[in-house]
This record gives structure tokens, sequence and C-alpha cells, in this order.
């Protein structure tokens, strides 16, 4: 998420100046979690990815992959084959939260890959 800067831009409503030549950078959290793209966003709702909610929200408010040009080329493969491995893998275990879970889960704010601050454990149980 990092680019150039390619010409002299104000930052609309504010005094921030990007002059050309400039790293500019952002964090996707600050997108994730907007309450302006999504209603609840401390919470996971499937729904918020169907074709409505999709629709009626900002293509670019959502960037796992990242967009335009430079999005991942393999995008909808790792999509698929993610989907396919967690299909396998619940359909032969069950995860229930681990003595150690912290619940509601607390997201750790130094760590912009959104990781549960104090760890996920879960206790893994084989499907009979």
């Amino acid at each position: 998420n990092t680019r150039i800067v390619t010409k002299d831009y104000i930052l609309p409503g504010t005094d921030v100046v990007f002059k050309t030549n400039d790293m500019m950078s952002f964090n996707t959290k600050g997108l994730h979690f907007d309450p302006e793209h999504w209603t609840n966003p401390s919470e996971f709702y499937p729904e918020h990815f169907s074709k409505e909610a999709k629709a009626a929200r900002n293509p670019y408010a959502f960037q796992a992959f990242g967009q335009g040009p430079r999005a991942c080329i393999g995008m909808r493969f790792a999509l698929l084959e993610t989907k396919v491995a967690v299909l396998a893998v619940l359909s032969k275990y069950s995860f229930k939260p681990g003595t150690k879970t912290q619940e509601p889960l607390v997201l750790d704010a130094e760590n912009q890959l959104g990781w549960a601050k104090g760890g996920l454990w879960v206790c893994v149980e084989a499907r009979g």
C-alpha cells in the first residue's frame, strides 16, 4: 500500500499537502473498520459480502487484495483455494474457544494484520 505521489495534492478539507515524489502509505484497517462502509465494523457479519451489500458500498472500501492495475492477479484463485481448504478442515474437525481465549476478542492495535490481542487459542476436536 505504498505509492509515490505523482503530482502535488491537497487533501480536501484539511491543510495536508502531498508533494510530488513523496512516499505515501495507508493502513487498510482504517477502511475496514469505517462505520461509513460497514455496519458494526468491529464484528464479523458475512452479510457484508453479499451481492447487495457489495453493490451498495464503495468498491475500494475492502482492500484485501488491492484494487486497480496493481491488484493481486491471483485473487480469485486464492479465494477459491482458501474456501476449499477451510471446508476440508471443517469437515474433519470442530473448533471451540480454548481456555486461554479472551472473549470478546480485542484486536492488537500494534499489529497491522488484525491479530487478536493475547493470541487466538482454540480447542480442535476430530469429528466422529
